[in-house]
């Protein structure tokens, strides 16, 4: 034991040790293993979604990167010293393949969880804003900030921060995008917000829809410019025309951890898997190419646009709108904007836009959280309720005032309500309704509807 002692004196590295001998038993030894690995500081390896990531470096920014057995095998050599004992010698070995096997087959490790990377600083349930780059293990979240330098926003901002944030978003950022209404621009700082309040609201978080008349209006612009802000980098991607295909997109959008993500120029909304991604908060799936079942957080904010997109699959109360409209006939030939190419300013003023962003939720929070009355949103009571506030308290009105106008798009639903009026205006009190009952009973919705109806009729 003399020479384990005197080996692990001249290691020059403040690495954990863990012994390796023929008589050791493999689950103490694996739980040593994991125990060195927990106590990593900063940490290196977590849990998501039921397997073990790390963050890895790429000239995309930081990624996720699921661990396999050769990626594990190199942690444990860089972060662990393993010694082998035998009888007569004491020498140094590289991590036994049977115990990286061992540990990626847990299923469950005493690691820290991972919900994702964001790319911007984002605020805790209890208004702190998370400005060290890193892992923060109060959201279990990593704040990859790159080359982002945010200036640090006071802790009770002055009447004049607030102006001079809402002055850089509402006139700098915003000035140019011709909303059809006071609800629309406020709906859009809604968008803004929603990235940064994502892990301070403890339920879900709406499908925001750009939608215009005609091509050329800016929806994929304002979009682009939301995801640019909040990440950095584009977020555009194809939308899914099948359940399938959209099952496979919110999968593989969730196990990369994406912040934002954008369904440009589509034309129609009607998928039931979007309508239950957007009222969830964690998404089960099976994995392409295996029989493992994961389970993911939905953490991502996600914008539709498109020109004069239709509702379906009860998406319309799920959806806040956004509706653009230059009331031009070639709306892309206009000219005189503030910044002609608003990407390229976003970039360079990405670190501004977002301490205007977080001025306005820590005023909100200096102020003692003072609620606000906002339209009811079924099943977004709380994100309605914390971004309402901070609009309000900001002097921005209109959120969700456009919600009437949203539900005459949902082709689903669209008419039943004004039929079944007329029916009672002109057939008898009562001898209809048990006839209309065994025909409208074929249908679904009809049958929604007319429950709710009879029950509200004398």
């Amino acid at each position: 034991m003399s020479q384990v002692l005197t080996l692990r004196s001249r290691s020059t590295t403040r690495k954990p040790t863990v012994y390796l001998s023929a008589t050791q038993d493999p689950a103490l030894r694996e739980h040593e293993v994991l125990q060195a690995l927990s106590r990593l500081r900063p940490p290196q390896v977590f849990v998501r979604g039921g397997r073990l990531v790390r963050v890895v470096a790429t000239t995309h920014g930081a990624q996720l990167d699921e661990l396999d057995e050769a990626a594990l095998s190199g942690i444990l050599q860089r972060s662990v010293t393993f010694v082998r004992v035998d009888r007569h010698r004491v020498t140094y070995a590289y991590p036994p393949r049977e115990l990286v096997r061992m540990i990626l087959r847990r299923g469950s490790w005493p690691l820290p969880d991972l919900v994702g990377i964001v790319r911007c600083p984002v605020v805790r349930p209890d208004g702190i804003i998370v400005l060290r780059e890193g892992y923060d293990p109060a959201t279990c979240l990593y704040y990859a900030a790159g080359d982002l330098d945010v200036p640090c926003p006071p802790d009770d901002p002055t009447p004049h921060d607030v102006d001079r944030a809402r002055q850089l978003l509402l006139e700098e950022l915003l000035g140019d995008f011709p909303f059809a209404d006071d609800a629309s621009r406020a709906n859009a700082l809604a968008l803004l917000l929603s990235p940064l309040l994502r892990f301070a609201v403890a339920g879900s978080t709406p499908l925001f829809l750009v939608s215009k008349p005609t091509p050329g209006t800016g929806a994929t612009l304002l979009a682009r410019a939301a995801a640019l802000i909040a990440t950095g980098h584009d977020a555009v991607t194809n939308p899914p025309e099948s359940e399938e295909e959209a099952r496979k997109l919110i999968t593989s959008v969730l196990l990369e951890g994406r912040q934002v993500v954008v369904l440009d120029d589509v034309g129609s909304l009607k998928l039931r898997a979007l309508s239950h991604l957007v009222t969830t908060k964690r998404w089960s799936a099976r994995l392409l190419g295996t029989n493992r079942v994961c389970e993911l957080l939905q953490s991502a904010t996600w914008i539709a646009t498109g020109n004069n997109v239709q509702l379906g699959a009860d998406l319309a109360r799920r959806v806040v709108w956004i509706r653009l409209d230059a009331k031009h006939y070639r709306p892309w030939e206009r000219s005189g904007f503030r910044h002609p190419d608003l990407l390229r300013w976003v970039r360079e003023h990405r670190g501004e836009l977002i301490w205007a962003l977080l001025v306005l939720c820590r005023a909100w929070w200096a102020a003692g959280c003072p609620e606000a009355e906002v339209p009811t949103m079924g099943g977004f009571e709380a994100w309605a309720r914390l971004v309402g506030s901070i609009l309000h308290h900001a002097g921005i009105e209109g959120f969700l005032a456009n919600r009437q106008q949203l539900y005459d798009l949902d082709q689903e639903h669209a008419g039943w309500f004004e039929f079944f009026v007329v029916l009672q205006e002109r057939a008898p009190a009562r001898g209809w309704r048990r006839p209309c009952a065994r025909s409208c009973w074929s249908s679904k919705t009809c049958a929604r509807y007319f429950g709710i109806i009879r029950t509200k009729w004398p």
